[in-house]
């Protein structure tokens, strides 16, 4: 299976120069990983796993290419405005892929490549740098990329480490940020500009309001998110759940779960388990599979709910369906335990 994803290069201060044509307009790089798997790790999860870190290798040769290009000094950009945007927009492709078992443990080794065309950095420099919005909306789409990078590669690092008590609920959370991860990639197509890596979250946040001014669901969802943790702004929770309202409104699954457990936990509004019920449905409908599960567990807690082992079951069953382990987990743990449970 052939991944192609519009990436941006991060042009980082540790990186380490090569020697590298300055003449050339164009050129070609590789880079390898080889990800072991994990006793739990499906295919397709251990290749997005693996898919991250060669990505990140051959990003780093592409950044060392371009910046040492003679062919930057075409740009009227300092050389801090040339690392902190990103050196340009890439195809980064999957072109050989191998699985094998050794030593009691499945690997997969991923080759990929980049194609790094100097007139194309040109090109997008100068879109980039002229245009304000498309400013605005390159750093929106490139901070949540690089959120869930992070997370998901700090998640399976702690998979590794922890105790069998708390393994299921880590797993659970990498699991969701890497569906939401190969989510984002459908939903955004190989037609969008990726952008800026911002410098620290004040910006983040400046982009983040100009575009959900207009109106943009994802824009308002991560901007309530930003509120909800503090970051670039004081924390507040009145103003995360106004954010995330605004997105649930226009349908955005995350922002009406994250609505629904400001409801449940009574952040920024009273705690009001019947509207976090309503909250919590309205993205399970939709197929989201954390809803699914939050909706599960009001049910099986009876909060906002009659206490109904059966919705419950069918809930976490829906969830479970779609990878949700922990959703697994509860789902047996309700049959385990000797709950009434209906006949599905």
């Amino acid at each position: 299976m052939i991944f192609r994803l519009l990436l941006v290069i991060l042009a980082f201060s540790y990186i380490t120069f090569q020697t590298l044509p300055v003449h050339a307009e164009s050129q070609t790089i590789t880079a390898k990983h080889t990800y072991f798997m994990g006793d739990s790790d499906s295919k397709d999860q251990a290749r997005t796993l693996c898919f991250l870190v060669a990505k990140q290798k051959v990003l780093n040769k592409a950044g060392v290419f371009i910046e040492s290009s003679s062919e930057i000094n075409s740009f009227k950009l300092s050389k801090d405005q040339i690392k902190s945007y990103s050196a340009t927009i890439l195809r980064v492709e999957i072109i050989e892929e191998k699985f094998r078992f050794a030593n009691g443990v499945n690997s997969l080794m991923l080759t990929v490549s980049a194609k790094v065309d100097m007139e194309d950095v040109r090109r997008r420099f100068t879109e980039i740098d002229s245009n304000e919005d498309l400013k605005a909306r390159v750093n929106i789409h490139q901070q949540q990329i690089l959120k869930l990078e992070q997370q998901i590669q700090a998640l399976n690092n702690m998979l590794g480490l922890a105790s069998e008590r708390t393994k299921e609920q880590v797993r659970k959370d990498r699991d969701a940020e890497l569906r939401a991860y190969n989510h984002l990639g459908a939903e955004r197509g190989e037609g969008e500009v990726l952008l800026i890596v911002p410098r620290d979250y004040t910006q983040v946040v400046m982009s983040y309001q100009k575009v959900a001014a207009q109106g943009d669901a994802w824009a308002q969802y991560n901007l309530g998110g930003m509120y909800a943790e503090g970051k670039g702004v004081p924390q507040d929770y009145t103003q995360a759940v106004a954010w995330y309202r605004k997105a649930a409104d226009q349908s955005n699954v995350k922002a009406q779960h994250n609505l629904g457990w400001m409801y449940a936990e009574g952040k920024g509004v009273p705690q009001d388990y019947t509207q976090a019920v309503m909250w919590y449905r309205k993205a399970a409908e939709q197929g989201y599979a954390w809803a699914q599960y939050s909706l599960g567990g009001m049910y099986a807690e009876g909060k906002g709910v009659p206490q109904d082992y059966t919705q419950a079951a069918m809930w976490y069953r829906k969830a479970a369906e779609q990878g949700d382990t922990w959703a697994e987990y509860r789902l047996g743990r309700i049959y385990a335990e000797g709950k009434d449970v209906l006949p599905h």
